[in-house]
């Protein structure tokens, strides 16, 4: 009589984004549901950088617009920059963005122009959004990111980058700098192999095929049940 029995709820198939609330304080965006309550899901950015990974058509680049629109709710938004190399990008489109670069060339360019901004000293709060971050994993482009990935611990600049997770299996200076955080968004992952990525083991195995969206929130390598809303 003394003890209360958790209620246990089915994560939705479905789930937009005018049914989230707004996040908390600090560097935190709500990025859909979860856990066995079927509760609203933050992604605190005071944990470090966060990698949101999965296959083609696994929600990332919808997760990384949920994570976007989410932080422009907070009581103080943060300076949002958006990194796409594609010359065309939905998420160019979904808000204002402080900054944004499309193309390579132009990523780099941004990248540049960041990195000089940080090393004199950001004013406010930064996130800087990328989505398919597997495209800027090499080059000189890579090493400017891991160097402004490293500023990110000693000022307040935070990345958030989209990745397919069988690139972080390849070796790259900046992916590998955000994989040491732990903190990581896993879409339709591979319950044998993606979570050790990050230090959690196996996953649990899901009953039958996931819809976009669905996945775990890894905070320290531990995983919490998912489903994105869009």
């Amino acid at each position: 009589p003394t003890r209360v029995v958790p209620r246990l709820e089915v994560l939705p198939d479905e789930l937009s984004r005018s049914r989230l609330p707004p996040p908390g304080p600090g560097l935190r965006a709500v990025v859909g549901l979860g856990g066995d309550g079927v509760v609203p899901i933050e992604v605190d950015l005071a944990d470090g950088h966060l990698l949101v990974c999965g296959p083609r058509g696994s929600g990332r680049t919808t997760a990384l617009g949920t994570i976007a629109l989410s932080l422009t709710r907070t009581a103080e938004p943060p300076a949002l920059a958006l990194l796409a190399p594609g010359r065309r990008s939905e998420l160019a489109s979904l808000l204002e963005w402080r900054w944004s670069a499309l193309g390579v060339d132009e990523c780099a360019q941004l990248v540049d122009e960041l990195g000089r901004t940080a090393r004199a000293g950001l004013e406010e709060d930064t996130v800087l959004v990328v989505d398919d971050g597997e495209s800027l994993a090499e080059g000189a482009i890579d090493g400017e990111l891991r160097r402004l990935a490293r500023l990110g611990r000693e000022i307040p600049l935070r990345m958030v980058a989209a990745v397919e997770t069988r690139s972080l299996r390849r070796y790259s200076e900046w992916l590998s700098e955000l994989r040491d955080d732990r903190h990581a968004l896993l879409l339709n992952p591979d319950p044998t192999c993606d979570g050790e990525l990050f230090g959690a083991g196996l996953l649990p195995r899901p009953l039958r095929p996931w819809p976009a969206g669905r996945g775990f929130l890894l905070r320290a390598g531990h995983p919490v049940p998912v489903q994105v809303a869009r």
